[in-house]
């Protein structure tokens, strides 16, 4: 019954904490990204996901641990991704097969270099969230499965005109991911 109690307010407190985190910060990004934000419902799915991460990272330092939790951890960020991808308001179908196409970017477009980081930044906690679940996976078969699944991103994002299907988005991804693969090889001990 403690940990019941203990429960709910690490959750309250969550739900304090992620509207905050949401009005002043989230909704600022999401509206950078073009994502929207101004609809009631989606608003209510941002506010809950930061809540409900932010009750994971306090219950993680707060309360016991649990087996499940790196794959709910796993399920949120792939509900973040798929709303930052998926869900903007973007109405562009185009395709780009420059892998380098974002360094020219930057001379183009200041705000190409915020898009950039967020291609990077946004992946590197895939690898580290797999290793968390499964620590004996291969790498190379990671790698590969991780970049089919970039492509299928990008190909997702071309049918549904949110976004161009870019290869250069690909590599960024690839770049995001083998950062998170090298800090997860940094942080934890050989066997």
């Amino acid at each position: 019954m403690k940990y019941i109690l203990k429960l709910i307010v690490v959750f309250l407190i969550s739900l304090a904490l992620g509207l905050a985190l949401y009005h002043y910060l989230i909704m600022e990004l999401l509206l950078l990204l073009g994502v929207p934000c101004f609809n009631v419902i989606l608003g209510f799915i941002y506010f809950f996901i930061t809540s409900l991460i932010i009750f994971f990272i306090l219950k993680r330092f707060l309360l016991k641990k649990n087996k499940y939790d790196p794959y709910i951890w796993f399920l949120l960020y792939l509900i973040v991704l798929a709303i930052g991808l998926l869900f903007r308001n973007v109405y562009v179908q185009a395709i780009e097969l420059n892998p380098f196409a974002f360094i020219y970017a930057f001379f183009d477009d200041p705000l190409s270099i915020f898009t950039t980081l967020i291609n990077v930044v946004g992946f590197i906690p895939a690898y580290p969230l797999l290793y968390c679940m499964k620590r004996n996976i291969r790498f190379s078969k990671t790698v590969i499965i991780f970049g089919l699944i970039s492509i299928l991103i990008e190909f997702i994002q071309y049918i549904f005109a949110r976004g161009v299907f870019s290869l250069s988005d690909v590599l960024l991804y690839l770049i995001g991911f083998m950062l998170g693969y090298w800090a997860t090889r940094f942080i934890t001990p050989r066997n």
